[in-house]
């Protein structure tokens, strides 16, 4: 069952199977590319509580493609800024952060 059905039937706790699993690769990808283990976790928690919030808030228009698809969007733009402005604090393991 789609997360957005769980809400519609007035679920608010539920888990997405590949949600953990998705966010484990993607601090091991960063790892690989050379971030810094606390902020590869750093982004994927941001990631997460993003993704959770967009979840929450995208249900409401989950059967209204028009409306939906135009939220979703505004979602994304939102977290594009929040990485893009986190980005410059990202240490990889060749360049300590700024002092």
């Amino acid at each position: 069952m789609h997360a957005y059905e769980y809400q519609k039937r007035g679920i608010q706790h539920f888990y997405r199977e590949t949600l953990g699993s998705s966010l484990d690769l993607g601090v091991d990808a960063m790892r690989a590319l050379g971030i810094d283990e606390a902020q590869a976790r750093r982004a994927a928690r941001l990631f997460k509580e993003h993704d959770e919030r967009s979840v929450r808030e995208l249900a409401q228009y989950w059967e209204d493609d028009d409306a939906y698809f135009q939220n979703a969007r505004q979602h994304i733009e939102a977290f594009e800024r929040m990485f893009a402005s986190d980005a410059p604090a990202v240490p990889t393991k060749a360049e300590p952060p700024p002092s």
